[in-house]
This record gives structure tokens, C-alpha cells and sequence, in this order.
């Protein structure tokens, strides 16, 4: 089980949690708001939005904690030689840029396209 520590609980982090770990991985995952869970937790975890010192800490950009449906300016930007969106200018996070926010509007793409 793989813990993730986030300041709010939505259905749009669940979603993308499911579909990069669960789906993809094969890791069941659980999400917490809990600090105090999550620091007594023995297992592999990480942070979301929330900036625990020595953790693995993946910052965000805010999307997937809204809940309505808004027309969004993405920016693109150059990471390792590959374009990005959603950047987050945190020198502590993981990737310079908000991996699961990028991926639910990949998914979400994907989805109108394929009709699904």
C-alpha cells in the first residue's frame, strides 16, 4: 500500500492516484489528510501539495483539488528535452512541474477524443 499525504481529498485525485498507480503500476494506494497517519505510516508513501520535510514531496498546482470545469491557459515549457505543462517553481518537489494534474488532463484529452 503506498500513502498519499494531501491537504484535501477529491474525486479528481482519486481518479488520477487510481489510474497512475493502481491501473498502471499495480500499487493499491490509499489518501490521507491525516499529518500524524501519515508520519506513523511504515510503509512507501509520499506528499501532495504539502511540503513535509524529508519526504518525497510532489507540489501541485491546485487543479485536481477544484471541482467545477473552467477553461484553463497551459503553459508549455521545456523539461529535459521533452515539453511539460503545469509548472511548479518548488526546488523541493520531485518534478519541476505537477506530474498528476498534467496526467488528468492527458486522460481527460484522451477521452473526449476516443469518445469514451
Amino acid at each position: 500500500m503506498f500513502l498519499i499525504l494531501a491537504k484535501k481529498k477529491t474525486s479528481r485525485l482519486h481518479y488520477i492516484a487510481h489510474l497512475l498507480l493502481e491501473d498502471l503500476l499495480g500499487v493499491p494506494f490509499q489518501i490521507t489528510q491525516s499529518e500524524s497517519e501519515f508520519l506513523s505510516w511504515q510503509g512507501p508513501r509520499m506528499t501532495y501539495g504539502i511540503l513535509v520535510e524529508n519526504e518525497l514531496y510532489l507540489a501541485a498546482n491546485g487543479l485536481l483539488f477544484e471541482s467545477g470545469i473552467s477553461v484553463k491557459n497551459v503553459n508549455y515549457f521545456e523539461y529535459e528535452g521533452k515539453p511539460a505543462i503545469f509548472p511548479v517553481y518548488e526546488p523541493s518537489s520531485i518534478f519541476p512541474f505537477d506530474i498528476f494534474s498534467a496526467s488528468f488532463t492527458w486522460s481527460q484529452d484522451m477521452k473526449s477524443i476516443c469518445h469514451i
